[in-house]
């Protein structure tokens, strides 16, 4: 027991002394990673991190490679220290990343680079490096946190999708990736809109915000706000939705309970249900399946093999939409 003592005190007296030093950073943390692929060939990488020389400033990194993999090695070598993603925000793809890429991307983040698994993925069509070096912190807050609170926002707001790494890795053949688009916006960027991928390889369908927030009034990310179209403008107090497939037939059904409007409320109502009949156009087109309706189909199958025969994928873009919208202003 005395020694023990004897070594706290020890310690203590060293450290008042000066004589003691905490080690310096092991891990350069990454706040955003982006990826995409170079019109030339091969692939590129980027992270923002901070600037361990000037607090409070970030700066970006960049790397190219063959591979994902290579240009993750090498963007590895160039940071200051080794690259931490245990606390990245987001995980940004180009719009040159197809979803069979961006799967695979998705499932070596979480098992092979450790990424943080509640990071955003999300989409782009700016190039990778100048958009990260748009990004800064807002005054007094650190990068993740800014980050944070632009997320919470938007999606609150229903222009955004909700979506983590860890869910989009999971979604598999029963559901198509829903990211948020983040785009540079003069010295800054804005996060607004969304991508949606297909469920067969190729790029993905560009989503506007009101197109996003139709989405997420349909399938319950939205409980309120104000939707707003080119030639209607709602402010929902309250929502209830169902999406339902029977057979080859989709149908949406939705209550929308509203602050008073000026439109003629059945007018309204053909104007929103038209808006998502065209929308359901655009996703059958994209053979992008964002509402999981492959969650239902399978339930009519006893096995995964009678499930993967089906044809399923490429039944998808046949499917009938019908819409039955109702507007509920208040009195």
């Amino acid at each position: 027991m005395k020694h023990a003592l004897c070594l706290m005190i020890l310690v203590l007296l060293l450290g008042c002394t000066g004589c003691v030093h905490l080690p310096g950073e092991e891990y350069a943390f990454a706040v955003v990673l982006a990826v995409d692929k170079r019109d030339e060939g091969g692939w590129t990488t980027c992270a923002r991190i901070p600037d361990y020389q000037q607090e409070g400033s970030y700066v970006t990194l960049s790397a190219d490679g063959g591979s994902y993999v290579e240009a993750m090695t090498h963007l590895n070598a160039a940071a200051p220290m080794s690259l931490h993603l245990g606390q990245l925000r987001m995980l940004i793809f180009g719009r040159g990343i197809s979803t069979t890429e961006a799967q695979q991307i998705l499932a070596d983040s979480i098992v092979q680079y450790d990424v943080r698994s509640a990071a955003v993925p999300a989409c782009t069509t700016a190039p990778v490096e100048e958009l990260l070096d748009c990004m800064d912190a807002m005054t007094g807050v650190r990068l993740s946190k800014s980050l944070d609170i632009l997320l919470e926002t938007r999606q609150m707001q229903g222009v955004i999708p909700t979506i983590t790494l860890g869910q989009a890795a999971r979604y598999a053949d029963r559901q198509s990736f829903l990211m948020p688009l983040i785009e540079a916006a003069g010295s800054s960027f804005q996060l607004k809109g969304a991508a949606a991928y297909a469920m067969t390889d190729g790029f993905p369908l560009l989503l506007a915000a009101e197109e996003m927030q139709m989405i997420a009034l349909a399938d319950g990310q939205m409980k309120k706000g104000t939707l707003s179209l080119p030639d209607l403008t709602l402010t929902v107090r309250h929502v209830r939705a169902a999406i339902n497939l029977r057979g080859s037939t989709v149908r949406l059904t939705l209550r929308l309970e509203t602050m008073p409007i000026s439109e003629d409320t059945q007018d309204a109502e053909q104007t929103l249900k038209q808006q998502y009949l065209r929308l359901a156009e655009r996703l059958a087109a994209a053979n992008s399946d964002v509402f999981g309706l492959a969650g239902q189909a399978v339930r009519s199958y006893l096995t995964d093999a009678d499930w993967r025969n089906s044809q399923w994928q490429e039944r998808f873009s046949d499917l009938t939409w019908d819409a039955d919208v109702q507007i509920i202003p208040a009195a």
